[in-house]
């Protein structure tokens, strides 16, 4: 694919931007836009994206797929792309850590990290969000949005923080948006081959798998383990009212129906 790269000192959103130029692009290229000042990110479900000037990364790929993918049908389902994406995210997050830290994927597009395996809660570094343009019914193209917290100081927050809160060093922006771009890229060309490695990743970064954690559900407390998400983006989980109840399977379509409660703590069962 032909990629272009922009850079803007400032801009209201660098998915507005994406998605702009995503609407007269030529067929399989690739558009990476940064800005060092994003006055009205966007994160999911219309959240605002809180994004320091000069010290966070605010950053946007827009995909115009190639025809020809549409004719051999080699364009990904939906879900598996937004899975491929999320992995890429979160393998460049963990490998920037020392090691000491665990890092994990919270369904659906959020990267937390957490320290001395569970002893202090799980903490937002990144998220993602992902809008796609149709023509028809032919998927035309998409526009990633990321942002992620690096060199700000988030050890103020709760339940935030950041690249240099957790690696005591200063990271330079510029390079990290070249190597997410080929990270992504690079998850994409797996999914190409063979879409069995990206789940399995996204299943092991997934957080929550085969545990027992405290959730709300719907107002309602409880306890879930979560399974996998399927094809149409719902959690699969099995849930329970109490840690000695019966559980039964769930399917949790809208994640503003979940509250994850067992991720201020390690509390589990």
């Amino acid at each position: 694919m032909k990629v272009f790269f922009n850079h803007f000192k400032q801009t209201t959103s660098s998915n507005d931007i994406a998605s702009e130029w995503l609407k007269q692009a030529e067929p399989g290229s690739v558009n990476v836009v940064t800005t060092d000042d994003q006055t009205g990110g966007r994160g999911q479900r219309g959240r605002a994206w809180d994004q320091r000037p000069g010290l966070d990364l605010a950053w946007s790929m827009a995909i115009k797929w190639p025809l020809e993918q549409h004719r051999g049908s080699k364009i990904p389902e939906p879900i598996l792309f937004n899975k491929a994406v999320a992995v890429a995210i979160w393998s460049l997050v963990d490998s920037a850590l020392p090691g000491s830290e665990l890092t994990g994927i919270k369904w659906p597009n959020d990267i937390l990290i957490r320290r001395d395996a569970g002893r202090m809660a799980w903490q937002k570094c990144a998220g993602m969000l992902i809008e796609n343009a149709w023509k028809g019914e032919r998927w035309d193209g998409s526009v990633i949005g990321v942002g992620m917290n690096v060199n700000s100081d988030r050890s103020s927050e709760s339940g935030r923080t950041s690249l240099r809160s957790e690696t005591k060093k200063s990271w330079d922006i510029s390079t990290l948006a070249i190597e997410l771009h080929e990270t992504v890229m690079h998850q994409l060309q797996i999914l190409e081959k063979d879409g069995r490695q990206i789940e399995s990743a996204y299943q092991q970064a997934l957080i929550g798998t085969n545990h027992w954690l405290p959730f709300t559900l719907q107002a309602e407390p409880g306890w879930g383990k979560i399974h996998s998400v399927d094809l149409q983006g719902n959690l699969l989980m099995q849930w329970r009212m109490n840690e000695t109840s019966k559980a039964r399977d769930l399917s949790v379509a809208q994640s503003n129906q979940l509250r994850w409660d067992g991720l201020d703590s390690d509390a589990s069962a």
